[in-house]
């Protein structure tokens, strides 16, 4: 090998970059995960359904919480839902057909402390349900722990548009 076959080589191998790491810092940040959700499930396999005019929020299942109160935060979701959907229609916003599942982690105090969010497909149904269910959700505060309740959560599942 020449010296300048060499210099050459040398130089290409100083510039390359090591091993790389991703580091991702600890957040608190909601992130939309895009999934096929189908747009009309059956109230069977749900704990209650909460149908108002324009969607509707399926219990899907609910940890450390009693069942009067989850079913008013369920109700209190529908209402949150119908209203905010009514007024994304009328600024023609809203996607005409949308769904979603929200997981929710409750602290000990009442607070929404965790979420997991899954829309479906579309930039307009996961933003329709950022601010129609997610917001409220997380506004939201629940009675705070009794004893040892261990981890409590919601997981709901909200539709709007055609919900036959």
């Amino acid at each position: 090998m020449t010296k300048g076959a060499f210099a050459l080589a040398a130089s290409l191998l100083s510039t390359c970059a090591g091993p790389s790491r991703d580091v991702v810092p600890e957040t608190r940040e909601v992130h939309v995960v895009p999934t096929a959700i189908t747009h009309t499930p059956a109230p069977e396999g749900y704990v209650y359904v909460a149908k108002r005019k324009h969607g509707l929020i399926a219990l899907a299942e609910a940890r450390g919480l009693s069942d009067d109160v989850a079913r008013e935060a369920v109700n209190h979701l529908a209402d949150e839902l119908e209203a905010c959907t009514t007024r994304l229609l009328a600024e023609g916003k809203l996607a005409p057909e949308g769904a979603g599942r929200v997981v929710a982690q409750i602290g000990p105090d009442g607070p929404v402390t965790g979420l997991n969010v899954k829309a479906a497909p579309g930039a307009s149904i996961a933003a329709n349900l950022l601010v129609c269910v997610v917001s409220p959700l997380r506004l939201t505060t629940f009675p705070a722990a009794e004893g040892d309740a261990g981890q409590r959560g919601i997981a709901i599942e909200a539709v709007w548009g055609d919900t036959r």
